[in-house]
């Protein structure tokens, strides 16, 4: 195995199967991307989702393993991801992609996806549906997500 593929293998710490979205009902949308077992990404954008495109895609290297590949299309262009560890990407309201690597573990990533989560009649409880940004910064101000960037936290409490 050559030296770059033990790089890419070993150093990737954050996958991603499957992005649920949640809307922001007073504008924007988030976007979580794991796996079961792997943290992976989260978007988290100021122009709504009809304005933004997220995709990923997992690629397999038979060197380097498997990766995935998150795209994000906005108005002002195309940024082109291979996720190595857990990130967060925030768009602003210009379209401007901007990516923070975080470190996140799967349970404080897992915690984040909690904090959104309205699917069930007792989260709805819990939170507030249709206001994720208010539910997440409500989370990151307990202090129970290590790393989280001042872009993000300015971010969320617009």
């Amino acid at each position: 195995m050559t030296a770059y593929a033990a790089y890419e293998r070993l150093g990737t710490t954050a996958d991603a199967d499957s992005v649920e979205f949640t809307q922001n009902l007073v504008g924007g949308f988030l976007a979580i991307g794991m796996t079961e077992d792997q943290p992976g990404f989260m978007v988290l954008s100021a122009l709504d989702h009809e304005k933004v495109e997220v995709s990923a895609v997992q690629a397999v290297n038979r060197l380097a393993g498997t990766h995935t590949l998150i795209e994000v299309r906005t108005p002002l262009g195309m940024a082109n991801i291979r996720l190595r560890g857990p990130e967060v990407i925030l768009v602003s309201e210009d379209g401007v992609v901007e990516r923070h690597n975080v470190g996140w573990t799967m349970t404080e990533f897992t915690a984040l996806r909690k904090a959104v989560d309205c699917s069930h009649e007792a989260a709805a409880k819990k939170h507030r549906c249709g206001a994720p940004f208010a539910d997440l910064y409500d989370l990151v101000a307990t202090g129970q997500v290590s790393n989280v960037p001042g872009d993000m936290r300015s971010f969320l409490n617009q």
